[in-house]
């Protein structure tokens, strides 16, 4: 079914020959396309048969038949088995296994893709080698099965190779495949490399390449909760067959007597690079060089510098950079400002460090007796007077001071009585008016005394009082410091009116009638407003149905002035009529006169088909339905009929038709649906568009796992 073709590509493809794929063992072709290369060959063995696993096609392995494949293999010249398939002690496996390996052979065999840590019989022997699958990242493939007892790892995760499609077996396909099938003989076709370099080689010797040259792959983060469980890294080609090579290049590092300090500054550099080293290069970041091994620098300037080394010996060439490695600093230079620098007493100024050269600590003196150590401290002056602020600030460089005389500049305050006034919103208004009253004072009063014209008081600076009456209101501020006090009389500045009366009436009623399947209801719906027009939210509306449903509702208005209710669900089609008996909502009263309309009808309206309803509806749907859930209208058909399935919950069905033979005619479903009811038709054809001949036919239908079957009667 194509796994094998996949399997015998990763290991044999030819390589440079133009066409498809390659493989690490498959040779080097001439550049242009031929019947035979110069590779490893493949020995295929079929040791089981395609099948059907539910729906799907499938490959079986038998034990006895694998059996005799190794006993084949050993007995004609094979070295390597790449074993992608599951296995367990049967069928005289265990010897013709040892007797395989006694020959001298290697199996390799795929470890599984249940991404957990369970062996079979071939992975649980600790001599033959276990693969696990890598992605493209080297970290463990999401699937893989992996373990202490895996012993290598090869790619596995969308590898393209050799594929047979049996429809059409007379042209060559290459697919992409994923699982350890597929790493597999990509490790075997490793081992086979090495074998063929070295044709001498035991069977543990190329074990032990294949092993010591894997690339370790426990580093990347992705591997963090497999270690230990991958083996010993994933499979090398390359370095399996090239393990002599050069010199390997040094590894450059260095190191500074002292990385921070004051101008002028001498730093030593240390080389401690690995490896064959015969010449340094330095940069110091100040424009310095330098080809010393173990040089020294003066820096001359203050500031922050990168330091490089590049190291070359007969195997290359390495550097190490260390980005902003060295600061020189220098002595601070004192510096500072401050706002407001005059004012009257109490007067807060805000102080701001302006030094220059980085300083470390700051020590403030405000030439009041007040001090602070932060660098940006803020001070009140209490009393009048001309004040000397001096600033020192200091570094590991050194120390700097700066000292303004008379800087600041504080005054007695000139005292004021206030200047009464404030403002109220709203001025007008309907009974019982709320209104906020704002002081606008100038001159820092201290107390206010207010008097509303209706009794009311008040002693907060910024009230709120309630006329509850009607009338027009004379408002007074009474405004108070230590230097005196003002009034502001505003006369007549509240107007305070009677609150009308507010009513609600009906403006329009709507009755529409729905349909679901085999299922019906009433909707009305009702907009309610007041004596205004405008459209009234939370009024309660009850009312009562006649026609198809009799029973009351009650429902509330939203914002729109909207509200609406529906009957219960039946299977009798008839038009609905519902009639408002009552509207209800505090400090409202209900105007009958006002209603533009009481009652209101679906007569003459459609059917509104539904394409969703509730999950308790479909429930309630499901109950009506019995335990089928399906509906199948017309039945007897010629030639369509409809099969309704009701689906309470999202489900994954399968839908076929069979006829009296048990043949499945046709599938007309097979996936996952969203709960609700979904229309499935059937035209009286078979799969492939051929028309089926009347008589009786049986649905299957499988919801999840549960299975429903009816009869169909195709007539003339």
């Amino acid at each position: 079914n194509g796994h094998g073709t996949h399997c015998a590509g990763n290991v044999g493809a030819l390589n440079n020959n133009g066409y498809a794929c390659a493989a690490a063992s498959g040779g080097w072709g001439s550049g242009s396309l031929v019947a035979d290369g110069n590779g490893v060959k493949v020995m295929p063995l079929r040791i089981g048969y395609s099948g059907r696993y539910l729906i799907y096609e499938a490959g079986y392995v038998r034990m006895d038949f694998a059996a005799s494949a190794f006993y084949y293999a050993a007995n004609n010249g094979a070295k390597i088995t790449s074993c992608s398939w599951g296995s367990s002690n049967s069928g005289g496996l265990a010897d013709a296994i040892n007797y395989f390996l006694a020959s001298g052979g290697l199996i390799f065999k795929a470890a599984g893709n249940n991404n957990n840590e369970t062996s079979d019989y071939m992975t649980n022997r600790t001599d033959i080698i276990s693969v696990a699958a890598t992605d493209a990242n080297d970290v463990k493939a999401s699937f893989s099965t992996y373990g202490t007892w895996v012993d290598i790892s090869a790619p596995g995760d969308a590898i393209y190779s050799l594929y047979h499609n049996h429809s059409d077996a007379q042209n060559d396909y290459i697919a992409s495949l994923s699982g350890t099938s597929m790493a597999t003989p990509i490790a075997a076709s490793v081992a086979a490399l090495i074998w063929s370099h070295n044709p001498s080689w035991t069977a543990e010797q190329v074990k032990q390449q294949l092993f010591s040259t894997a690339d370790n792959i426990y580093g990347i983060s992705g591997n963090s909760s497999y270690i230990g469980k991958l083996g010993a890294g994933r499979v090398n080609a390359f370095s399996a067959v090239n393990t002599g090579g050069g010199p390997a290049a040094p590894v450059a590092a260095f190191t500074a007597s002292a990385t921070s300090g004051c101008v002028p500054m001498t730093v030593n550099f240390t080389d401690m690079s690995t490896g064959d080293v015969t010449s340094w290069s330095w940069t110091f970041g100040d424009g310095g060089a330098s080809t010393d091994e173990n040089p020294s620098h003066t820096y001359q300037t203050v500031g922050t510098f990168t330091v490089s080394l590049t190291v070359t010996g007969p195997g290359g060439s390495d550097a190490e950079t260390k980005n902003n490695y060295i600061i020189v600093s220098a002595s601070p230079t004192a510096d500072f400002s401050g706002t407001p620098t005059n004012g009257d007493a109490p007067l807060q100024v805000s102080f701001t460090d302006l030094s220059t050269g980085n300083p470390t600590s700051w020590s403030w003196d405000f030439g009041d007796g007040g001090t602070a150590n932060i660098q940006n401290p803020v001070h009140t002056y209490s009393a009048a007077d001309e004040y000397t602020v001096v600033l020192t600030v200091n570094n590991s460089c050194g120390s700097s001071v700066e000292t303004k005389v008379n800087y600041i500049m504080v005054s007695e305050p000139v005292c004021y009585p206030p200047i009464a006034a404030f403002v109220g919103t709203p001025t007008t208004g309907n009974a019982p008016l709320t209104v906020n009253f704002t002081d606008q004072s100038t001159n820092n009063p201290t107390s206010w005394n207010w008097n509303f014209g209706d009794g009311g008081t008040a002693t907060v600076k910024n009230p709120a009082h309630v006329f509850s009456a009607a009338g027009v209101y004379t408002i007074t501020l009474t405004a108070t410091n230590s230097c005196g006090s003002d009034d502001e009389v505003k006369v007549n500045y509240i107007t305070v009116n009677t609150a009308p009366q507010n009513a609600v009436h009906i403006s329009e009623i709507v009755v529409t009638k729905e349909t679901y399947s085999k299922f019906n209801r009433g909707r009305a719906r009702v907009k309610v407003v007041d004596q205004s027009g405008n459209a009234t939210a939370s009024v309660t509306v009850n009312g009562t149905w006649s026609g198809g449903a009799t029973n009351s509702s009650s429902f509330t208005t939203g914002s729109d002035g909207w509200g609406e209710a529906t009957t219960g669900w039946s299977k009798t089609k008839s038009d609905y009529t519902f009639c408002v008996t009552n509207l209800t909502k505090s400090g409202y009263t209900f105007d009958t006169n006002a209603n533009v309309v009481t009652c209101g009808s679906s007569n003459g309206t459609s059917w509104q088909v539904l394409s969703n309803v509730s999950p308790e509806d479909l429930k309630y749907f499901a109950e009506e339905l019995g335990q089928n859930p399906v509906d199948i209208s017309p039945n007897p058909f010629n030639p369509t009929t409809q099969i309704n399935v009701m689906l309470t919950e999202p489900s994954r069905i399968k839908l076929e038709i069979y006829n009296v033979l048990g043949k499945r005619i046709i599938t007309l479903a097979d996936e996952p649906l969203e709960a609700g009811m979904h229309m499935l038709k059937w035209d009286a054809r078979d799969e492939f568009s051929r028309a089926v001949g009347t008589g009786t036919y049986f649905y299957l239908l499988i919801v999840n796992e549960q299975k429903y079957v009816g009869k169909l009667l195709y007539v003339k």
